[in-house]
């Protein structure tokens, strides 16, 4: 799998996410170049400074974007730019059997509790059944 990769201004979004968190989770932070600041900090649309750069960083790496923002996946799939549901990072951990269902399904629900209105339940509920599908599958 490759590594998720976070650019340093969005840690800032993410209360108790430092740098050395990051690094014990196996996240690398990114500090991007001047240029891809400069670059997000104009408009495109409604997208805010922090997708701006997710999507700058995405394309000019040609990383995959791991995001919830519908806005933000539009614009990385009319450029081409691979995305990712932000649950599904953990399916193939459910897959190879390193993250137990029970526990990926409890994340999701943690997120689900902190961002009820673009994580909802149905949402949830259907990773939670790709999980238990996946596992069976082993």
């Amino acid at each position: 799998m490759a590594p998720v990769c976070v650019p340093g201004p969005i840690l800032t979004e993410v209360p108790g996410l430092d740098e050395a968190t990051c690094r014990d989770l196996g996240i690398e932070p990114y500090e991007p170049t001047l240029a891809e600041l400069v670059e997000a900090g104009r408009r495109i649309g409604s997208l805010s400074f922090a997708d701006r750069l997710v999507w700058l960083v995405a394309r000019n790496r040609a990383w995959t974007c791991v995001t919830n923002e519908k806005p933000l996946r539009r614009l990385c799939d009319t450029q081409g730019i691979n995305t990712l549901w932000a649950l599904n990072l953990m399916l193939p951990l459910v897959e190879c059997g390193e993250l137990e269902v029970t526990r990926a399904a409890e994340v999701a629900g943690d997120i689900h509790h902190n961002n009820p209105l673009y994580i909802t339940a149905a949402i949830v509920t259907r990773f939670a059944e790709r999980c238990r599908d996946l596992s069976r599958a082993r």
